[in-house]
């Protein structure tokens, strides 16, 4: 039988006990450094997700590591300060928030054949109307719409 995670259990537990104890760090200091690492990644689940679908997913997803990387430092750097710890558990928050909300939505997308397909269609039916009103060259769209045709094939 395993013994629960949370903090509040966690005086239970004669190792982690002595280890907190030790660290002079209270239970209640431990679970203010779980809600920490909770008030990173809501944030990051809920404005992530809508804001990658107005401005694209790389942008979005590029200061993921970034994150991830000052979250980790803080969290080596810190080992016996708490303000150093909370903050390293809030950008580790952020980091695991936009890797989810957003990666996620990313990977759906790359992966989607159907998707493609279909926005393949809808891409060449604009194209053939730019022609048609004479803004885009002939030559010009049927270019655009092969190469459209071969990244949706590579899927």
């Amino acid at each position: 039988m395993t013994k629960p995670l949370h903090a509040g259990k966690a005086a239970q537990n004669g190792y982690l006990a002595a280890t907190l104890a030790a660290r002079g760090l209270s239970v209640v200091v431990v679970d203010a450094l779980l809600f920490a690492y909770v008030l990173g990644i809501v944030p990051a689940l809920l404005i992530g997700g809508p804001l990658s679908d107005r401005l694209g997913r790389r942008p979005l997803m590029l200061p993921a590591p970034l994150f991830a990387a000052v979250g980790s430092g803080l969290l080596a750097a810190g080992s016996e300060s708490v303000a150093l710890l909370t903050a390293g558990r809030v950008c580790s928050g952020i980091a695991l928030g936009l890797s989810m909300a957003v990666g996620g939505s990313w990977i759906k997308e790359l992966s989607d054949r159907d998707g493609a397909q279909t926005a393949l269609v809808t891409a060449s039916k604009k194209l053939d109307k730019a022609v048609s009103k004479g803004v885009l060259h002939a030559n010009q769209a049927a270019n655009k719409k092969s190469a459209l045709a071969k990244r949706v094939n590579k899927i």
